[in-house]
């Protein structure tokens, strides 16, 4: 009697789209319908349990070409059942397709072809079945193609790039979380509040004016205020709100201040003890010339003569010791008021401070003469808010700054070539004749050039009083403008 002839066979497969499969499983029951007749036994549709198989599994496209064949040893259970994954066989060396990932599955129609051979020795292999597979039986692989709406109800793992073409729009309603380096290639618009935790570094390739809105990166509009920073703890000199950096190193920064950091920091030591320098020497050459009044105001002399006699001090000696004495005095002042000014000004702005290598604090001032032109360091004269190299009975004498720390009465713009920016404070490079020493006064040459003269403290005159522009803070031995 023949066995084991296959007549009949009835099979069902389910899908699976877990990603630890990485594979569909395929259940199937094995009929003999001619089996061996057993009196009293119903031979209807009996099972083929315990027995050695050899299954066949191929994977066709639409137009029935191989895109993936594997192989399976089995043995059936007491049940006649047999349960398999494809994608767990071994792939056969006719395969397209060395291996079950490697299918695509793109949303066309594919087929499922099983070949069953009844000898795991004898291999002899006879169709079994044929199937459509009407829909994607693995999601968890690359390159799926869904024409319709795709909805996942779970966690779902992007192991690889994820690609919206066509313009299509994407929607998240939930939060995204990005653990790895991300590009945007296009706008990117965040319409409620976002947090970026760690560093966010902006690179732009943009290039323009500094007065065109398109050439900045970073622009923050639509508000009634602009950018806030807040740091962790308190303020202190070692907080750095913001930072300007070139190429070079960081050119200036805006730092937290305490009155505590203004004490300790070097620049006010140092600026400080230059004024008390200059107080102190100031001081001494009063009292030089208090001395010097009350030597001339007591001093006497004996007469020559028939007849014995004194003579008292001659009145233009009196005269030119007490102008001394006023042109001291007025000098002392002038240095009292400089620390005063200063410390006055560096205590009303403790809160941050702006640190930079410049020096001055300026403004934008129009130029009397639009044609006129001005180099930093020039001496000007302030007519009515408007500059001039002219200094004679000027309202004030300023300097044309070279690198302001502060620059205010922003002119509008393409007005600038119209005014000049004019130190009002601080220190300034400017434009002296001949030698110049450390505490030298600096005065407006009165040329009306832009120059400056040097003259000591010891040998300054009254009327030169309203040509000082400030003091010297460095000295030059050159006989050039320095």
């Amino acid at each position: 009697m023949k066995k084991l002839l296959i007549l009949g066979i009835s099979f069902f497969m389910t899908v699976n789209l877990f990603g630890q499969s990485q594979g569909i499983s395929y259940q199937a029951v094995i009929i003999d319908q001619n089996p061996l007749e057993v009196p009293g036994e119903d031979i209807s549709g009996n099972i083929l349990p315990n027995h050695d198989l050899m299954v066949r599994f191929t994977i066709l496209d639409a137009a029935g070409t191989i895109e993936y064949k594997e192989e399976h040893s089995t043995i059936t259970d007491e049940y006649g059942m047999i349960n398999l994954i494809i994608g767990k066989g071994t792939a056969m060396a006719t395969s397209p397709k060395t291996s079950f990932p490697e299918i695509d599955w793109d949303g066309s129609p594919k087929a499922l072809k099983v070949d069953i051979s009844f000898s795991a020795t004898d291999v002899f292999f006879t169709d079994f079945g044929y199937e459509e597979l009407t829909f994607v039986p693995y999601a968890y692989h690359k390159n799926i193609t869904a024409t319709g709406s795709l909805i996942v109800d779970g966690v779902t793992d992007l192991r690889s790039r994820l690609q919206v073409s066509d313009g299509s729009p994407t929607f998240l309603t939930g939060n995204l979380q990005v653990d790895e380096y991300t590009t945007l290639e296009n706008d990117l618009t965040v319409n409620a509040p976002s947090e970026l935790n760690g560093q966010v570094t902006i690179k732009s390739e943009l290039t323009g004016s500094s007065g065109s809105y398109d050439s900045y990166p970073l622009r923050v509009e639509g508000a009634t205020q602009g950018i806030s920073v807040k740091i962790a703890g308190n303020r202190n000199a070692d907080n750095y709100f913001v930072t300007f950096w070139d190429d070079q190193n960081m050119q200036g920064r805006i730092e937290g201040q305490t009155s505590g950091d203004l004490a300790l920091n070097p620049e006010y030591i140092f600026d400080n003890v230059i004024f008390a320098t200059d107080i102190i020497m100031g001081g001494i050459d009063v009292g030089k010339a208090i001395a010097e009044i009350v030597t001339v105001a007591t001093s006497s002399t004996l007469c020559v003569g028939v007849v014995p006699c004194v003579t008292t001090p001659a009145p233009s000696e009196i005269v030119k010791a007490a102008a001394d004495l006023i042109l001291e005095i007025v000098k002392l002042a002038i240095v009292v008021a400089q620390p005063i000014a200063y410390n006055v000004f560096k205590h009303t702005q403790i809160g941050v401070s702006y640190e930079s290598g410049a020096g001055d604090y300026a403004e934008w001032l129009l130029k009397a003469d639009p044609n006129e032109t001005f180099q930093p360091g020039d001496i000007v004269g302030v007519y009515g808010g408007r500059i001039s190299k002219t200094t004679e009975n000027a309202d004030h004498l300023l300097v044309v700054s070279l690198n302001p720390i502060v620059l205010g009465n922003m002119p509008g713009e393409g007005k600038e070539a119209d005014y000049e920016k004019v130190a009002f404070m601080g220190q300034v490079p400017v434009k002296v004749v001949g030698d110049v020493e450390t505490g030298d006064f600096i005065l407006a040459s009165g040329f009306n050039n832009g120059l400056g003269i040097a003259v000591s403290p010891d040998g300054i005159r009254p009327d030169q009083y309203c040509r000082i522009v400030g003091t010297a803070w460095s000295g030059s031995d050159s006989l050039q403008v320095g």
